[in-house]
């Protein structure tokens, strides 16, 4: 009996399945290794050991919070989610809990949820904000379970003891000037107020990933918030080769700098793609003028640290240019030199 083949996901009943390209299944198990129900496969550590409260208001994009909650928790965080009774109206509760492996918070009761003294609160992300939830904090008041939480976090901002992020979303007509007054007032209070992303006239609530990077940065420690960083990765092409591996898990690399809260650029090559959004970005068409860039802003102090992570063709004299600079861990192999590491001016190159 031949193995049953699964039709492909398009085309009209009945029609013929192109059967060259077609997804197969051949209705097995999986092959993954199983984790519990509740669990989530860590992605990083920024925000291992710390306590996230994420409030969410009466905005449609509340439906995102369960895979917001996943999110925060790959990066080792333990969420605690609070829901206003409109933002009920949303998201289910149920999965609210299962993504979060712990009780959502709808009201106060005798435990003073919103003081949060039993297990204080790290960092406080309201995502998304509505234009309600704003203008009242703004103004103080604290007439729900959220606001009022909020209105203890600000107290706890003002002595160091956490921080607190708002993600505006809404639609473009609401973002009038009282809004941009309120959001004046909470920037000037020491609240992070994360950039919507813009689209179709709206105040979007942004990817989850950015919404964790934000958190992450605003907890990060205060040694690697001032740093200034470069990372020069990718797979870069030497005369009109291109090695045959691929340029190092650059993204990865990024990812993780950018989460030490820390300003980041990249220097990529001309056709590097895939690219992570919101970081400044110079592209070039080959790694010795790179290299040479990168090993000039170094010594002239412009940034703290240059990070390398890339693959190029091992005669590609932008890679001699690097290893004499300092101390990098360079493979070479059939399918062209890796590079890794990370060059300061102040230990000689040593690796961070």
């Amino acid at each position: 009996m031949s193995t049953p083949r699964l039709a492909p996901p398009w085309g009209p009943p009945g029609a013929p399945s192109p059967g060259w390209f077609a997804p197969h299944w051949d209705l097995g198990p999986p092959q993954t290794a199983l984790i519990g129900d509740h669990a989530v496969d860590l992605r990083g550590d920024s925000l291992v050991g710390k306590r996230v409260a994420l409030l969410v208001t009466g905005g449609i994009a509340a439906f995102r919070a369960p895979a917001l909650v996943r999110a925060l928790r790959r990066e080792g965080a333990a969420v605690t989610p609070m829901v206003s009774a409109e933002g009920a109206r949303f998201v289910s509760l149920e999965a609210l809990a299962w993504a979060a492996d712990g009780p959502v918070v709808t009201a106060l009761g005798p435990r003073a949820e919103h003081l949060s003294e039993s297990a204080p609160i790290d960092a406080y992300l309201v995502a998304p904000a509505t234009y309600d939830t704003i203008n009242k904090l703004a103004a103080g008041i604290a007439d729900g379970p959220l606001t009022a939480t909020l209105a203890s976090a600000l107290g706890r901002l003002e002595r160091g003891g956490c921080a607190v992020l708002v993600a505006p979303t809404m639609h473009g007509t609401m973002h009038n000037r009282v809004l941009v007054r309120s959001l004046r007032t909470l920037v000037e209070l020491g609240v992070e107020v994360i950039p919507p992303r813009d689209a179709l006239g709206k105040d979007n609530l942004p990817p989850d990933e950015q919404l964790v990077a934000a958190v992450a940065r605003a907890l990060a420690p205060a040694s690697t918030r001032g740093e200034r960083a470069l990372l020069l990765g990718g797979r870069w092409p030497w005369e009109g080769r291109l090695p045959a591996a691929a340029g190092g898990d650059w993204r990865a690399e990024a990812w993780r700098l950018h989460l030490r809260g820390g300003a980041l650029g990249l220097w990529v090559p001309d056709r590097a793609d895939r690219l992570p959004e919101g970081l400044p970005l110079r592209r070039s068409p080959g790694l010795e003028q790179a290299a040479a860039g990168a090993l000039h802003a170094l010594r002239a102090g412009e940034i703290d640290a240059l990070h390398v992570n890339l693959t190029t063709c091992a005669e590609d004299p932008g890679l001699a240019m690097l290893r004499a600079a300092g101390a990098l861990r360079v493979d070479e192999g059939p399918e062209g030199a890796r590079a890794q590491g990370a060059l300061r001016p102040d230990r000689a190159g040593a690796p961070v």
